[in-house]
C-alpha cells in the first residue's frame, strides 16, 4: 500500500515537471548583468521654529482731568420775582345770558294696573304677574287734563284655557273713552296663559284696576 501511493507520487511530479519545462508555464525573467542596490530615505519633517515670546502689554492709564467748577451767578438784589398774572375773568354780558337755566322736570302721567282675584287662597302670585304685563303691554289710556285722575275695574272669568267670558266694567271713571280703552286692552291679551295645574276651581274671576295720575 505504501508502495504504490510513492510510486504514484512520484509519477505525478514527473507529469509536472514535463509539462512545466515543454510548454513554459511560467515565463523566465531575465535578470541584467549588474545590479544596482538603492537606498530609500525618508524626508525629514521641517522643524518649526520657536518664536520669542512677546512681552506683555502694560497699559498706561491717564489721570483724568478734575471737573470744572460750574459759577454760580448772582442777581442783583434790586430784580424782583415776576408772578404769573392771573388771566382776566370775562365780564357778564348784560341780557338773556344773564337769566337763571331752568332745570325743572316736567312731571309725566303715571299709568297703573292692579289685580284681585275671587279665591279664597290663589298662592301663584307669579301667574298673576304675568297677567298683569300682558294687559298692561296692550293698555293705551286717553289723554287727561292737567290736574286730573281716572280708575275704572274691569271684571271677567277666566277658564282653564287661558279664555274669558263675562266681560264687563265694573266701575266706570266717568270718562268713556278711558273706560273702553281698558276694556280693549283686556280683549287684545286674550289668550292668557292657561291657570295653574295646582288650581283646583274650573275659573278665576279677577277684577283688573285701570289707574291713569297726573
Amino acid at each position: 500500500m505504501k508502495f504504490s501511493v510513492i510510486i504514484s507520487l512520484c509519477i505525478h511530479v514527473l507529469i509536472f515537471y514535463a509539462l512545466l519545462t515543454l510548454f513554459e508555464i511560467v515565463p523566465r525573467v531575465d535578470l541584467p548583468d549588474r545590479v544596482y542596490s538603492v537606498r530609500i530615505f525618508s524626508p525629514r519633517r521641517a522643524e518649526k521654529k520657536e518664536e520669542p515670546e512677546k512681552p506683555p502689554e502694560v497699559k498706561v492709564e491717564r489721570p483724568k482731568p478734575p471737573p470744572k467748577a460750574v459759577e454760580k451767578k448772582e442777581q442783583p438784589d434790586n430784580v424782583k420775582e415776576e408772578k404769573p398774572k392771573k388771566p382776566a375773568e370775562p365780564e357778564p354780558r348784560e341780557g338773556k345770558e344773564n337769566k337763571p337755566l331752568d332745570v325743572t322736570v316736567k312731571k309725566e302721567k303715571v299709568e297703573e294696573t292692579s289685580v284681585v282675584v275671587d279665591a279664597p287662597r290663589f298662592p301663584f302670585s307669579y301667574y298673576l304677574g304675568a297677567i298683569e304685563r300682558k294687559v298692561s303691554d296692550n293698555w293705551f289710556s286717553a289723554s287727561v287734563e292737567h290736574g286730573k285722575s281716572l280708575s275704572c275695574t274691569v271684571f271677567f272669568r277666566l277658564n282653564r284655557s287661558g279664555r274669558i267670558s263675562g266681560l264687563r266694567l265694573q266701575k266706570g271713571s266717568g270718562d268713556s273713552y278711558f273706560d273702553r280703552a281698558a276694556l280693549r286692552a283686556i280683549k287684545s291679551s286674550v289668550p292668557f296663559p292657561p291657570l295653574p295645574g295646582a288650581f283646583d276651581e274650573p275659573a278665576l274671576g279677577i277684577h283688573f284696576r285701570f289707574a291713569q295720575k297726573d
